[in-house]
């Protein structure tokens, strides 16, 4: 395999008001109020990369129907372009979502490289599920799972590129809500915007090392 044909892939949570680390006051006050944009949703968002530094555009996961408003906003592209989007009753990653984002995401990647791809996933049952595995397969794409336990070391996107990641998307959050009037809630496009610059942040650099 090429550094470009091992890749590894995992789902992260993104709150729509995500926990910050520094709180927004006036100077000169008092007393410092916790800052927050009191948006409950969330969603899940499927990042990967390879070996050679190559990033995936994030498959993002929304909480809604199929046939619904916002799946239907999904298939209209209304949100950030170069992502890619669908939606689950959960905001999860179940067996439906998982072979959409085989098919919107590795299956273009595989066929670019010869049917020769070996995909790193972490044994989260989702991952494992016969079927699922049978998709890949049928690619062309081999698929190695992570043992339990060992991911924090052995995964490169728990290892060292995750963290980043979260710590550009609260910045995101954090900038956004400076210009806003207090008690604004955030739009899945706001929230789309934040994935997308948040992930573009992530140096090359950063994954070569991590891997």
């Amino acid at each position: 395999y090429t550094e470009h044909s091992v890749v590894n892939f995992d789902e992260t949570n993104v709150d729509f008001d995500p926990s910050h680390r520094n709180t927004l006051c006036k100077i000169g006050e008092k007393s410092i109020s916790l800052r927050i944009n009191g948006h409950s949703g969330r969603c899940t968002v499927m990042l990967g990369c390879s070996a050679g530094g190559h990033k995936f555009p994030p498959f993002i996961i929304w909480k809604g129907v199929r046939g619904g408003r916002i799946h239907r906003d999904c298939g209209m592209q209304v949100f950030e372009p170069g992502q890619m989007y669908t939606v689950q009753p959960s905001g999860w990653m179940d067996g439906q979502a998982f072979n959409e984002w085989v098919r919107r995401v590795i299956q273009p990647y595989v066929a670019a490289r010869d049917n020769s791809v070996l995909v790193l996933l972490d044994n989260f049952s989702v991952h494992m599920q016969h079927d699922n595995v049978t998709s890949l397969q049928i690619l062309g794409a081999e698929v190695e799972f992570i043992p339990a336990g060992y991911t924090p070391v052995l995964q490169a996107m728990d290892k060292g590129l995750h963290k980043p990641f979260k710590q550009y998307l609260r910045e995101e959050s954090l900038n956004w809500m400076v210009q806003q009037p207090d008690g604004t809630k955030p739009t899945r496009q706001h929230i789309s915007q934040w994935i997308s610059r948040a992930w573009a942040q992530v140096q090359l650099t950063t994954i070569l090392n991590t891997w």
